[in-house]
């Protein structure tokens, strides 16, 4: 029997020991854990000196086999949270990551394990993140202490200070107390692109945490030799609201509503206790505007990915990212339903809200897979732990991802409700699955496809009609802050892509086409916002031309150019 048992333990070593470009490559096992089992059977005459010698060393010798040793003892960690990021978001009705999009993920997807069932615990982020941060379930409103108060001594932050030289961004809970996280971790520069741009009505908060998160990321270096093994933790506040960038990183000008269709009910009891002087927002029934949001937060994602990129990319240029225990996620999802809340877990928002993506690349996983497992967020500070060789005392809520599970649905705190959510497996899976073909009807595969949204899709890129209706009397567009477009540049960081303005004499509903440099640039649909009817489209940037550039509103009319609403600079 241990004879058998020392084989199966040798050829397992022989198969996790894969040589890539001169590193020891340990997929899928603890390589700690494996050696010590082969130097407990050589310790009882049972396996031959010539297996152990072949595990710790894979041929590369002694010198190697104690630094491979103390690299799977105590792995590189990543640790990349996004904010507000759907699993829906990421993927193609066949649950794969959508590549020509996302990229990066999709990277990211083919080294590691892609956990496309994967839930939250709770849908805001004062609960969501210190849940993955402490590995707790929260429980009502965390029985009426703040966050920073809840078993601060087990956390991600405590398991591996001792050990690990930490790199930490995450501005919202505060999990990290400052003993570990010094002050300029989460207040560090304020940068000269924060300051509000002339008629901005958004923009400045998200701009000091893009930019501290660029620092964050530019701290992924090589470390010194003999230092201590590093942990990156960096909570990324992308593609959170408000929606305003592009997947090439620019962000663009808001300088009328924000999230247009969205609409705020007089509070509930449950919102007055929760200290709210309002109710939370919920989409309105108008399907182009949701859809519109949709759009933009799909852009927004894909500056989310185009951020992974960098991060892998400094994780490759400094050594680590071979060797390095990664995981990515989110804290929690959106709803993009008509007449459904945005941003609580209840009815047909829950679906939504519950669906976050989980990616594992264990140290030295170079191949991907896909997994059904019902795995949840508080997972991931039990798998740290075990991939670590740290916490073993430690009692957690959650258990590793990588160890089976039985089938289960979603469970979240709704924190508006003040109370446990849940639904079945079967429906949470039916409803995603039926949201993912929605998604891929509205926005087919790829980049392009994110800026075409609205009726008459097939007018965009027609040249202006050389003839027009005149225009019916009393209807006219006013654009917002028009000498934006008087000087611009397209390959700057703040772009106004974000084309709104209001109308006078235009019902609701009313087909439009954006004309830009004498070319149909994007189609959409006037809305009510409040009391005024408003216009709102998005351009890609290759539209524009640097300097001057002419517009014009269109009125469409079965399916056609009919007659001009206003313009700028024509």
């Amino acid at each position: 029997m241990w004879l058998s048992v020392a084989s199966q333990a040798a050829a397992h070593a022989a198969k996790c020991c894969v040589t890539v470009s001169g590193r020891v490559n340990i997929a899928f096992m603890h390589r700690r854990e494996l050696l010590r089992l082969v130097k407990s059977l050589a310790a009882l005459g049972v396996i031959a000196a010539a297996a152990l010698g072949a595990l710790s060393g894979c041929g590369d010798g002694a010198a190697n086999s104690q630094a491979a040793d103390a690299k799977a003892e105590h792995p590189p960690v990543v640790l990349l949270i996004f904010d507000e990021l759907p699993a829906p978001t990421l993927m193609k009705p066949d649950h794969a990551v959508d590549a020509e999009r996302y990229p990066n993920f999709a990277a990211l997807e083919a080294n590691s394990t892609f956990y496309h069932d994967a839930t939250t615990v709770s849908d805001a982020t004062f609960a969501a993140v210190p849940a993955i941060f402490g590995g707790w379930r929260p429980v009502g409103q965390h029985q009426g202490k703040p966050d920073r108060e809840i078993d601060m001594k087990h956390t991600v932050f405590t398991l591996l200070s001792p050990t690990y030289k930490l790199n930490v961004f995450e501005p919202i809970s505060y999990i990290c107390t400052r003993k570990i996280c010094p002050k300029s971790t989460h207040q560090d520069l304020i940068p000269a692109r924060g300051k509000e741009n002339p008629g901005e009505t958004t923009g400045r908060t998200q701009n000091v945490l893009i930019a501290r998160t660029e620092k964050a990321i530019a701290a992924i270096k090589t470390p010194a030799p003999g230092s201590k093994p590093v942990a990156h933790i960096l909570h990324i506040e992308m593609p959170h609201p408000p929606w305003r960038y592009l997947p090439t990183g620019q962000a663009y000008r808001i300088f009328d509503n924000d999230k247009p269709g969205l609409v705020n009910p007089p509070p509930t009891k449950n919102d007055i206790l929760a200290g709210r002087t309002q109710g939370p927002p919920h989409w309105i029934d108008d399907q182009y505007i949701v859809d519109q949001g949709t759009q933009r937060h799909l852009l927004q994602a894909a500056n989310a990915d185009r951020i992974l990129g960098v991060i892998i990319a400094r994780l490759k240029a400094a050594g680590l990212w071979n060797d390095a225990l990664v995981i990515a996620t989110a804290d929690h999802g959106a709803n993009f339903l008509t007449n459904e809340l945005r941003r609580e877990a209840r009815g047909k928002s829950l679906t939504q809200l519950a669906g976050v993506p989980i990616f594992l690349k264990l140290p030295g996983q170079t191949t991907g897979a896909a997994s059904s497992s019902s795995v949840t967020t508080i997972d991931i500070l039990p798998t740290i732990a075990q991939q670590t060789n740290l916490g073993k005392n430690w009692k957690f809520t959650g258990i590793p991802l990588n160890v089976a599970r039985p089938t289960a649905g979603p469970n979240v705190r709704a924190s508006g409700a003040r109370a446990q959510v849940r639904e079945s497996h079967s429906q949470f899976i039916a409803e995603r699955d039926a949201w993912l073909a929605t998604l891929a009807r509205r926005f087919p595969a790829g980049k392009e496809a994110l800026y075409r949204s609205g009726p008459n899709q097939e007018l965009i890129g027609a040249p202006m009609p050389s003839s027009l209706d005149p225009t019916p009397s009393g209807q006219r567009a006013y654009f917002s802050y028009p000498p934006t477009y008087a000087n611009m540049n397209p390959k700057s960081k703040l772009i106004s892509a974000y084309v709104s303005g209001r109308l006078e004499g235009v019902p609701p509903k009313q087909d439009l086409a954006l004309v830009v440099n004498d070319r149909i640039a994007a189609v959409g649909r006037s809305y009510q916002d409040g009391s005024l009817v408003h216009f709102s489209m998005i351009v890609p940037p290759t539209s524009f031309r640097k300097g001057a550039n002419t517009l014009a509103l269109l009125a469409v009319k079965d399916g056609k150019p009919a007659w001009q609403l206003g313009g700028v600079g024509r």
